[in-house]
């Protein structure tokens, strides 16, 4: 899903049942009630961005982690230890992932880790 509303980090959003959770700059998980006006589905306008390093692990931000159960989360928290998603996993259930730090490197090393964003073009 794609947030149409102002200050939710990158403005993508995970919709879940009745919910659409979205995450902000500062890495507040928000959930209100589906709004078909306030959102619509994902198409062909996303593009993923290989990340070089932790510091491109921005809180808020949308990422996808291949050999991961994230298949494509928002950045809730970042600390010492762990990475915590809130997630869309291989299965398809929406829930919480935490990827250890060291994992989290590995990863990046291998290239499993791309951002997700939106492709904004004035064709």
């Amino acid at each position: 899903m794609e947030w149409i509303g102002e200050d939710r980090g990158d403005n993508l959003a995970i919709k879940s049942g009745l919910r659409v959770f979205t995450v902000d700059k500062h890495g507040t998980l928000r959930s209100q009630r589906y709004k078909r006006a306030q959102a619509r589905p994902l198409s062909t306008d996303i593009i993923s961005c290989d990340i070089e390093g932790l510091s491109d692990l921005i809180v808020g931000a949308t990422y996808s982690i291949s050999q991961s159960d994230v298949v494509i989360g928002k950045l809730l928290e970042s600390n010492l230890f762990a990475y915590c998603f809130l997630c869309v996993t291989p299965q398809g259930k929406v829930t919480f992932v935490d990827i250890e730090y060291a994992d989290a490197v590995s990863h990046i090393q291998t290239g499993h880790i791309k951002r997700i964003l939106r492709n904004i073009s004035d064709d």
